[in-house]
C-alpha cells in the first residue's frame, strides 16, 4: 500500500499562533518546515495533508478539561502568557486544535494503511507502531513510561 510515503500533516492555521515576535513558535517555523520538505523534491512520495481540527472531547481525553477551557478564553479574549515560555495569541486556539487533529488526522490515515510514517510541520512524529498504541486508548496516569507497543 503506502509503506513508502510519508505524510506531512500540516495546516495554515499555524500561521495565526504568533506569540510574541521571535519566539521559536512563530508562523516562519512552517513555512520553514514546507520550503524545505518541497526542496527535497520528493512529489507524491512525501504528500502535505491538511489536518482537522481536534474536538474538544478529544483534547479533554488527554488535558484536563479546565485547562482546555481557559486556553480557549484566553485566546478569545487576545491572548496571553501561560508561563514564562509559553505565550498564546488571539489564533492560537485554532492553531492548536489542528496540531492535535494533525496527529488524529497522522493516526487514522497510518491504520488506514495510507503510509509507513507521518509527522506534523511542528515536529511531531507518528508511524504505524505509535498509531497502533495511539488506537490501544490512553495510558493511565501514573508514574513511569508508557507500555510498549504491540508487535
Amino acid at each position: 500500500m503506502g509503506d513508502d510515503r510519508v505524510l506531512l500533516v500540516a495546516s495554515s492555521a499555524s500561521d495565526g499562533h504568533d506569540p510574541v515576535p521571535g519566539h521559536p513558535e512563530g508562523p516562519e517555523r512552517l513555512r520553514a518546515v514546507l520550503a524545505g520538505a518541497h526542496s527535497l523534491g520528493l512529489g507524491d512520495a512525501m504528500p502535505v495533508i491538511e489536518p482537522r481540527a481536534a474536538r474538544f472531547d478529544e483534547l479533554a481525553a488527554v488535558h484536563d478539561p479546565r485547562y482546555v477551557e481557559a486556553l480557549d478564553e484566553l485566546c478569545r479574549n487576545g491572548g496571553g502568557r501561560l508561563d514564562a515560555d509559553t505565550a498564546a495569541g488571539p489564533g492560537s486556539w485554532a492553531a492548536a486544535t489542528m496540531a492535535a487533529g494533525a496527529g488524529l488526522e497522522a493516526v487514522a490515515r497510518l491504520r488506514a494503511g495510507e503510509a509507513g510514517a507521518a509527522f506534523g510541520a511542528g515536529g511531531n512524529s507518528c508511524s504505524r507502531t505509535s498509531a497502533r498504541r495511539a488506537a490501544a486508548g490512553p495510558v493511565p496516569p501514573g508514574p513511569g513510561p508508557p507500555p510498549p507497543a504491540p508487535r
